[in-house]
């Protein structure tokens, strides 16, 4: 599992949505904020494993934020608006949401994939993860800490190829920007 997750590996992927089933799993992104996965599971098939689902990098960031606060959900709030926010529900066990932090801040578990080094290790415990759609149409970064998550997507908007860029590349390099500036602070 250490080895399929940190290396983003497709079939361990699949294989775990059949065991867990479609329903189940829209389930449970709803549950993490993903609101904009509205068709029925057969719509998606094995491919929501893989990220055929439409979300923002919001979405993204809300259901990483998630992993970041122990398993709980809380919506993303933007600016402070003065309204009250509804309190957190736990939608991970917080052993589940230790595990997966811990693969994802682990750079051993995505030697085969990323090799050592390069700019998916960060200093410190990090969790990261990349995403990459086919035809590098669109890709992402997200990471986070104990204090933050940083997102960053990278496309074009009428969906066309950009030339190779990656996850690992792209919007890594931004995200590790963005932890940067955040940790000079």
């Amino acid at each position: 599992m250490r080895e399929a997750l940190g290396n983003s590996l497709n079939v361990p992927a699949v294989k775990a949505l059949q065991f867990v089933g479609g329903a189940a799993f829209l389930d449970l992104l709803h549950r993490l904020g993903m609101n904009g996965l509205r068709a029925h599971p057969d719509h998606y098939g094995d491919g929501i494993a893989l990220g055929n689902g439409e979300v923002t990098l919001a979405q993204l960031v809300n259901a990483y934020a998630t992993l970041a606060r122990q398993g709980r959900q809380q919506p993303l709030q933007l600016f402070e608006d003065g309204r009250e926010h509804r309190s957190p529900q736990a939608v991970l066990s917080r052993d589940s949401a230790s595990i997966i932090t811990d693969i994802l801040s682990d750079p051993r578990a995505r030697l085969l994939e990323f090799g050592d080094g390069g700019l998916l290790r960060f200093p410190g415990q990090t969790a990261v993860k990349t995403g990459t759609s086919s035809d590098y149409r669109d890709a992402w970064c997200l990471a986070y800490n104990h204090r933050y998550v940083v997102g960053a997507w990278m496309g074009t908007l009428n969906g066309a190829a950009m030339d190779g860029v990656t996850g690992s590349i792209g919007p890594a390099l931004l995200v590790r920007s963005g932890f940067g500036l955040l940790d000079q602070r």
